[in-house]
Parts: structure tokens; C-alpha cells; sequence
């Protein structure tokens, strides 16, 4: 079975989307010989051709690059769409794909609607791609909702990775059935740490700066916990536009001492820094399903975090589920955590027990029955 990825984000460009589409695409050629891959993604630099063992081709387009990787200008999307038209059309002249896997509705989807784009194809839902998710599109939502609903329409699937963003969605896809996927993680790679020796409380998040991420609410928290006389340290790992904001709101409140940016990271430095870590944070305003909740989960970390996304699907009895913006309730569940140290490791344990049920293979094997369903097979 032939299969045609499009992603306009890829690792180092993107964030839980781009990784999402990696690490599929490494669980297709490690567990499915029997499909074939050719990816349409974005490069950070120059146009490149990468093979993953003998079934998978990821095209790199480049797209003039320049400055944040986690965050996409409306030039480097257009000009993705423009050059990953031009392939389409090359390659299906070439191949003849049984299904397409797009991520992102808009702009991705976009794509279906070219001449050469005669493919069935599934849709994953993303996030921002969805009407009433994010503040930055507002204003371009009223404009964006026809072709989203269009495009999803005409898909054989379409698939949410959360129960949350599901329900977002069916506010504009009125009936039409939207799948659950979940992200997976790498429980292999993401393993907790059997010992932490500092005397200090470190909280860790992840994600891009970005004020979705609802990192100031954080920052606000801690302050009133160090004021307390708690001995708390946060490191905060993503690059975005609000750094400046963030530096001068901790500034401010007198605990930038008590804050590391560290940017962005490695692979292998996140999972250093959440076997460090003693209670992972993940503040947002909205989100869908995060891959850093996973990984903080599979790293051990009992968890705090908000009433949105994929939030209840993965903390139970492993952490705290805060309002949205509740600064008091969000510092009040740091609290009880981070001045119970049994509490912690109970909850921690937990967190790794859940994220062993969530596996890149089982997220593989759920897209692999869509694509036969889109395929007629």
C-alpha cells in the first residue's frame, strides 16, 4: 500500500504535530514493511530527500526558512503549498498512492483541492487548524471554516487527538464522525529516574512561548510559592515570541534567579531534563493532546495541568487537572505536590503505568486501518 504523507511542519521545524509525523513515520518502517511512504514536509534549510530504511521518502522542501523553527510565518506556509503542489502533481504521475495522510485541515488540506490531487485521504486535526482553537487565527477562521469544512467533508476520516478537540471540531463538522487517535510516546527512550538528589523542587514545562502556552500564569504561580519560602526552581524548554515577556515578567516579580529558559532542546537533553525534574507543568490555555504531557508521563512526573486538550484522557490519580487561568488553583496544586514527597513519587508512578498504554505502534496500527478503509481495501 502506497501512502502520501503532508506535514508542513518536521522535526526541528513545528512542535506535537511535527514529532507526531516522525515518530509515525519511524513506527511504519520499523512494524510495516507492506506500506510505502513518500512525506511532503519542511526544511530548515535546503531542499533534501531523507530515506527512513527502504519504504519511507521524506521530501524536505525548502521554504525560506528563517528565524523561530516553532513558529511559522504565512510566507513559509504559503510557499510549502506552492512547492508541495508542484511534487504532488511529479509524484503522482510517477506513483499511484492509495490514500493520503494530511495533518492540519488548513493549511494542508488545502491541497487536496489541486487538479493533481486525486487521492482519498484522512485528515488528523491538529489544533489551530480547527475554528475557535487559537487566538492568533481569530481573525481568520470566518475565512478559514469553508474550505475547513469542505475539506473534511470529502475525507474518508477524520481524526481528533483528543476528546477535547473532537468537540471543538463537531461545532463546525456538523455530522460528520471524527475518529480518536491519540499521540503516542516512546516509553523506551522516556524512562523515569530512579534517583534525585537535590534538595530543591525543579518544575519543568515544555512547549512553544507562545501566550496559548499560559507560561506568565506559571511564572505567577511560582512567585507566590517561593514567597512562601518554598524551594522551588522552574525550567522552561521552547523558543518563541514571548521570551522577552517572560523574562521581564519574572524579572519583575523578583524570581528570574529562580527561572532557566533553556530554548530549544534535543531530544536527548528533554529526556535528561525530565529525569531531573520532580513535577511537570503544562499550563496552557488550549491545547490538544500534548507529546511533552506524554513524555513527562512516561519520564515518571506526577503532573499538573489544565481542563483543556487531552487533559482528562491522561491525568487521573497522577496529578491535578486546574482551571484554565486559575492562577491561585494552578500554584495551589504545585503546592501539594511539591511539599509532599510521597505523594510525588505515588503519582509519578502512575503517570508511567498510564503512558505504557500509549504506544507509537498502536497509534501506527489505528492510521494503518484508515488508510485501508480510504483505499477501499
Amino acid at each position: 500500500m502506497k501512502i502520501l504523507f503532508l506535514n508542513y511542519e518536521y522535526p526541528p521545524i513545528g512542535g506535537g504535530a511535527a514529532n507526531a509525523t516522525m515518530h509515525l513515520l519511524r513506527e511504519l518502517s520499523i512494524s510495516r514493511p507492506d506500506i510505502s511512504v513518500d512525506a511532503i514536509v519542511s526544511s530548515p534549510g535546503k531542499a533534501s530527500v531523507e530515506q527512513i530504511e527502504s519504504n519511507i521518502n521524506i521530501y524536505k522542501l525548502d521554504i525560506g526558512k528563517n528565524g523561530n523553527l516553532h513558529y511559522q510565518r504565512n510566507f513559509e506556509i504559503l510557499k510549502y503549498l506552492f512547492k508541495a503542489s508542484a511534487l504532488i502533481n511529479k509524484l503522482t504521475d510517477k506513483k499511484k498512492y492509495d490514500a493520503a495522510h494530511i495533518f492540519f485541515a488548513v493549511p494542508c488540506g488545502l491541497l487536496t483541492l489541486i487538479p493533481g490531487m486525486k487521492i482519498p485521504y484522512v485528515i488528523s486535526l491538529r489544533g489551530s487548524d480547527v475554528p475557535g482553537y487559537s487566538d492568533r487565527y481569530k481573525p481568520f477562521y470566518p475565512f478559514i471554516k469553508p474550505f475547513f469544512k469542505t475539506i473534511c467533508k470529502n475525507a474518508s476520516s477524520v481524526v481528533a487527538n483528543s476528546i477535547g478537540l473532537r468537540d471543538l471540531a463537531a461545532h463546525s463538522l456538523k455530522h460528520i464522525d471524527i475518529d480518536i487517535i491519540p499521540n503516542g510516546v516512546d516509553t523506551v527512550f522516556f524512562t523515569p529516574s530512579e534517583t534525585k538528589e537535590s534538595k530543591e523542587i525543579k518544575i519543568f514545562s515544555a512547549g512553544r512561548l507562545i501566550p496559548r502556552k499560559g507560561y506568565a500564569n506559571l511564572i505567577k504561580a511560582a512567585a507566590t510559592l517561593i514567597n512562601e519560602g518554598l524551594p522551588i526552581k522552574i525550567e522552561i524548554a521552547g523558543e518563541g515570541p514571548e521570551l522577552a515577556n517572560l523574562e521581564k515578567l519574572a524579572s519583575d516579580l523578583s524570581i528570574r534567579n529562580n527561572i532557566t529558559f533553556s530554548g530549544l532542546c534535543s531530544r536527548e537533553q528533554l529526556r535528561d531534563i525530565y529525569r531531573s525534574s520532580d513535577i511537570f507543568v503544562l499550563p496552557s490555555l488550549n491545547e490538544g493532546m500534548s507529546n511533552s504531557l506524554l513524555e513527562a508521563m512516561a519520564s515518571g512526573l506526577p503532573i499538573v495541568t489544565t481542563d483543556t486538550g487531552g487533559s482528562t484522557e491522561l491525568v487521573g490519580d497522577n496529578g491535578f487537572i486546574v482551571p484554565r487561568g486559575n492562577i491561585e488553583a494552578l500554584s495551589g496544586a504545585i503546592r501539594s505536590l511539591a511539599t509532599n514527597t510521597d505523594k510525588r513519587k505515588a503519582f509519578g508512578a502512575l503517570s508511567r503505568r498510564t503512558a505504557l498504554t500509549f504506544s507509537w505502534k498502536s497509534v501506527a496500527d489505528c492510521y494503518t486501518r484508515l488508510y485501508k478503509k480510504a483505499a477501499g481495501l
